[in-house]
């Protein structure tokens, strides 16, 4: 998050770090589908939507 808000004061283009969730679980309608092993549908989408949330939570602290 740091490195990201550098990025972009310095007015780099490429401010944005990416994430992607690899080597997702096998959840419900992935099991017995065949896919490449470590990337399911259901599994990655669920590892997006962690990270996403962890980045959410970073970004908007509470203040307790």
């Amino acid at each position: 998050m740091d490195e990201e808000a550098h990025r972009r004061q310095t007015g780099r283009a490429d401010h944005a770090i990416v994430f992607r969730p690899d080597h997702g679980h096998e959840l419900l309608s992935d099991i017995g589908r065949g896919t490449h092993p470590g990337y399911p549908l259901i599994g990655w989408m669920r590892g997006l939507s962690e990270l996403r949330g962890i980045v959410h939570a970073l970004e908007h602290p509470q203040n307790t």
